[in-house]
């Protein structure tokens, strides 16, 4: 049987006959000239299954565009959806400078050679860029000079000057990484809303630190309660720790224009050579645990190997 359809006053038959091998050929499916087709279609089903895309797509794009609308009408960018106890993140955490290291044994390992200041360049410049923000840093007009264990006006901010950091460590030196006595700066993680509860009694705090604050305050039991305390020990060498206390009025961080977050110096003394050192630190006040699910949060554990 077949069919007829005319064309320019033209009848042409369309054969119900199964097409031969050459029809079935690639090329023809290329360009079929006896169907006029382009790829198995001729140009108005082209068109209509081009027009359906094109529809399909702007509706998706449209639909994605207005749940990302209604999303963020949720959110507010500078504040956390949730904090405090709703949040996963009710620990903060001690983190580091250097922080380009080594991995031994899945171990943050510092390795350099003393004396031989190309083979620490790394770590040298991980504090410098790390410490940049506060070389250039410019008070704004909610920058306060802030005094421990007193309140912050409301408001206000403290302002962290790097000048005023009590310690042996500095850029002149190369933080130490000349020389077989490296520094390490410390800090706790910036934790939205979170507000430090500072330990009231001395005997809460390590043997180590109890013993610094005896020798180096007056009264040292006034003085608990107005830091932060960062202490680092190690059973293979002495630490110097000046300023270990981190005041208090530094916190919360809510985000605010100018906040730059506080830090600690501590000098790894006199590291032997060819020898692995383990040095463990740990923040101190009464709502930071130290570990949380095997999961190390208000401590580091940095290793050191010097060749």
């Amino acid at each position: 049987m077949s069919a007829a359809r005319y064309r320019e006053g033209e009848a042409v038959v369309v054969s119900r006959l199964p097409p031969s091998d050459q029809e079935r050929s690639f090329q023809t499916f290329l360009w079929n000239r006896k169907a006029g087709a382009v790829l198995g279609r001729t140009p108005s089903s082209w068109a209509k299954i081009g027009l359906f895309y094109i529809v399909f797509y702007i509706f998706l794009a449209g639909f994605f565009s207005l749940l990302m609308f209604v999303f963020y009408q949720t959110i507010d960018l500078k504040v956390p959806k949730y904090t405090g106890q709703e949040s996963l993140l009710r620990n903060p955490g001690l983190s580091y400078r250097p922080k380009f290291l080594y991995s031994d044994d899945l171990r943050p390992t510092i390795i350099y050679e003393p004396g031989f200041r190309d083979t620490a360049l790394t770590y040298i410049y991980s504090i410098n860029e790390f410490l940049q923000k506060y070389d250039n840093r410019s008070p704004t007009s909610n920058s306060v000079t802030c005094v421990p264990g007193e309140e912050v006006p409301a408001g206000s901010l403290c302002d962290f000057d790097i000048l005023n950091v009590n310690t042996s460590c500095s850029k002149e030196n190369d933080w130490g990484y000349s020389t077989n006595s490296p520094c390490l700066l410390l800090k706790l993680n910036r934790m939205f809303s979170w507000t430090p509860e500072p330990h009231h009694y001395l005997d809460e705090l390590p043997e180590g630190l109890q013993q610094h604050l005896n020798s180096s305050v007056a009264d040292p039991h006034m003085v608990v309660k107005k830091y932060v305390w960062v202490w680092c020990e190690s059973d293979d060498v002495k630490i110097e720790q000046l300023s270990p206390g981190i005041p208090v009025n530094f916190f919360p961080f809510f985000n605010q224009e100018g906040y730059i977050s506080p830090f600690v110096f501590v000098r790894i003394q006199n590291l032997p050579i060819d020898q692995k050192v383990k040095v463990r630190c740990r923040a101190w006040a009464n709502n930071i645990e130290h570990r949380i699910n095997k999961r190390l949060t208000g401590e580091a554990v940095v290793y050191f190997h010097l060749y």
